[in-house]
């Protein structure tokens, strides 16, 4: 009986941990996209398709 609440409790504090984890990885993803958006972003080159060019 003991036992099956320390498993419950372990598992509930690996969730708890988890889900703490989770939440700074998306704090920080969305700084990241928050500073890049900010950011002037350079216009991308287009490149010329291949096969064009010899036509």
């Amino acid at each position: 009986m003991g036992y099956g609440l320390i498993v419950r409790y372990f598992h509930q504090a690996d969730i708890s941990m988890i889900d703490h984890k989770l939440n700074k990885l998306y704090e920080s993803i969305n700084r990241l996209i928050k500073s890049l958006k900010s950011q002037p972003q350079p216009q991308p080159q287009p490149q010329p398709q291949p096969g064009y060019t010899k036509l």
